[in-house]
């Protein structure tokens, strides 16, 4: 059978009794009560002017400032370190949150960052390489890429002619294009009809006569210059060009003179063109 304890009564099971959860609840309260009433004996012990006062009596329930606290620390210590170092490392060690960088002082590339944190990135950057620009052979500047720059080619600088000192023009007579030093090449395309082609030397038959209305040159030549003819039949067959001119007072400075022209058969009526290139001093 259960008994009781001597001073407040709590109940105390014997080895063969069950768990009574009734009972233990009990001598809880019991206790409880019985603490409650220590405490209020001796709160009423203590003179209301020495709770809480400063070398009086603390409350029951009450707070410290840290100044209070004598042994606080100047720092807590971090997981990993003491309240001076973390992992070993002193403050002086690390670097600020925000923070830059010399590009010297860079050892390695494991993590960026952006132009702007690095202090001394330098305004352009230049070529491994410097590139040198020379016109026939002579120097003229060498780029490194540390700036912009430009450099003009011209065809005085490289000993080309000049587009200015070429001219080019035309008439009715035909085109023209001149070089410096006195230099010209002539155009001419003539379209001749109602050739007859009907006089019969040996297995062939030409031209009767010369054909001499070839119009002058589009600009005259200051001297006879040399003179390239090629023909074009023009829907009446096979033809080629006689170059023959039998005309001794022709001035080949001014035209290209007369032709005949040749073909295999007998024929009265044969459109033809023309086209001469003549090359020469004005």
């Amino acid at each position: 059978m259960s008994g009781q304890t001597e001073y407040f009564g709590l109940h105390k099971p014997d080895p063969e009794d069950f768990y009574d959860i009734g009972r233990q609840n009990a001598n809880a309260d019991t206790m409880d009560a019985a603490l409650q009433r220590v405490r209020q004996t001796a709160e009423a012990a203590i003179p209301a002017a020495q709770k809480g006062q400063p070398g009086g009596v603390a409350a029951t329930e009450h707070q410290h400032r840290r100044a209070d606290i004598s042994d606080f620390p100047t720092a807590l210590p971090a997981d990993g370190g003491n309240a001076a170092t973390v992992g070993g490392k002193t403050a002086g060690e690390f670097a600020a949150a925000v923070h830059t960088h010399q590009r010297a002082g860079i050892t390695d590339f494991a993590h960026t960052h952006p132009k702007s944190q690095i202090t001394d990135f330098p305004a352009a950057i230049k070529n491994p390489y410097a590139l040198t620009i020379q016109v026939n052979g002579v120097p003229q500047t060498t780029y490194t890429g540390a700036s912009a720059q430009s450099f003009n080619i011209t065809p005085e600088k490289i000993g080309a002619m000049a587009t200015s000192a070429i001219s080019s023009g035309s008439n009715a007579n035909g085109r023209w294009i001149k070089f410096p030093g006195g230099f010209m090449i002539v155009f001419q395309t003539v379209t001749f009809q109602n050739v007859r082609c009907d006089h019969q030397w040996g297995n062939i038959f030409t031209s009767a006569n010369d054909i001499r209305n070839m119009p002058n040159f589009p600009l005259a030549f200051s001297a006879p210059p040399v003179i390239t003819r090629s023909l074009s039949p023009m829907g009446t067959g096979d033809c080629w060009l006689m170059t023959k001119d039998t005309n001794p007072v022709v001035d080949y400075r001014v035209t290209s003179g007369g032709f005949q022209i040749a073909r295999g058969s007998h024929s009265d009526y044969i459109t033809v063109t023309l086209s001469v290139i003549a090359m020469g001093p004005y």
